[in-house]
């Protein structure tokens, strides 16, 4: 009995030490595990941090850059506005300079007769301005006398056929009425729409208006044009400069001052 009990306690103890052994080499190999996952966390850490050394590196010289731009920009503003009070300075020193030149013409006798000169200019292109402006005036007066005569010829024309059915006439006779008629029109149309006011025409076509809308530069302008001018600029058909806004306003005030023209100059 003793031989079998030391016999099982000697195979207890090769289990028992087979079993220790097991044990201790799993737990070297969690602990080469642990310390493998140890050193990559370590490497993956470093990284990180470089990467992140490296952004805000990156965050800093981003920040000098945009620091100096700011810097320059600051020195541009300054430099144009001392140009600015330079430029007006200059301005006014050149007025004062004018100004005084201007005084000494006048104090003096050559000035005297520089003025009298383009005053005398001035009233000879006025005297020449008026007369072509009368000379303009008469040639309508006499085109729209001779417009009135042909309407005259025309509508006694028509009274000769008064009583007379114009469904009995002959194409021919149809056409030759026509022929003389509408040549006549035309020619009292174009006599009266020469005297037409200058506010009454759209500045874009220079024709009559019948939608007129104000613009930003407080003008007036037929819708469709300035509409269309509009779509692809934004500034003044007039003047050439730049509008607050591209909004359009119904003038009724003038669309109704046309409407008046028509009725009292065209019969429309």
């Amino acid at each position: 009995d003793l031989a079998a009990a030391t016999a099982e306690a000697a195979a207890n103890a090769r289990t028992a030490a087979s079993e220790l052994a097991s044990v201790r080499s799993e737990a070297a190999e969690t602990a080469r595990a642990q310390a493998s996952e140890r050193a990559a966390a370590g490497r993956r850490l470093k990284q990180e941090r470089e990467a992140a050394a490296r952004r805000e590196a990156a965050l800093k010289a981003e920040a000098g850059r945009a620091l100096e731009g700011r810097d320059e920009a600051e020195a541009a503003r300054r430099t144009a506005e001392e140009a600015r009070v330079a430029a007006e300075e200059a301005r006014l020193t050149a007025e004062k300079v004018l100004a005084k030149e201007v005084a000494k013409a006048e104090a003096s006798h050559a000035g005297v007769l520089e003025i009298s000169r383009a005053r005398l200019m001035a009233n000879d292109k006025l005297r020449t301005e008026a007369s072509q402006a009368r000379k303009s005036a008469k040639e309508q007066q006499a085109a729209a006398e001779v417009a009135e005569r042909d309407a005259s010829a025309s509508r006694a024309k028509v009274a000769q056929l008064q009583g007379e059915e114009l469904e009995h006439l002959s194409a021919g006779q149809l056409e030759a009425l026509l022929d003389e008629n509408i040549p006549a029109l035309a020619r009292i149309q174009k006599a009266r729409l020469a005297t037409v006011p200058n506010d009454l025409l759209c500045p874009i076509t220079l024709d009559i208006m019948s939608d007129p809308v104000m613009a930003a530069d407080g003008h007036s302008y037929e819708r469709s044009e300035i509409e269309r001018w509009l779509r692809c600029k934004s500034t003044s058909p007039l003047t050439g400069e730049a509008l607050e806004h591209t909004h359009t306003f119904p003038n009724h005030a003038l669309r109704g001052r046309i409407q008046d023209w028509q009725a009292r100059s065209l019969g429309i």
